[in-house]
């Protein structure tokens, strides 16, 4: 499965807005392999702010361009996808426990 994201803004360190969209072989636009009814560009706006000393990122994923249908599946994948962020976003914090903080060194 390849993947596109289109860089809308970047405000560092706290804002990041993207156009996601998953791509053939050949770098055309196509919907999720599992669904014919997959939205074909997802707009996501991440916020990253600081609270109690640690960063909370904030993500917010909506179709654009979008049918109704698409739409629908679109948020009705909603559990499944905070699922599968929060997995990935564990085994990322798990990882970064395991470099040394170079400003105590």
């Amino acid at each position: 499965m390849r993947g596109q994201w289109v860089y809308r803004a970047v405000v560092p360190p706290e804002r990041l807005v993207t156009v996601v969209s998953f791509l053939d072989d050949a770098g055309n636009i196509v919907r999720h392999p599992a669904s014919p009814t997959w939205p074909l560009e997802v707009l996501n706006a991440m916020s990253l702010v600081e609270q109690g000393g640690k960063t909370k990122m904030v993500l917010h994923g909506f179709p654009i361009n979008a049918t109704d249908e698409e739409r629908a599946t679109f948020s009705g994948a909603r559990a499944s996808m905070k699922e599968g962020f929060t997995g990935t976003l564990d085994q990322l914090a798990a990882y970064l426990a395991t470099i040394p903080d170079r400003r105590r060194a």
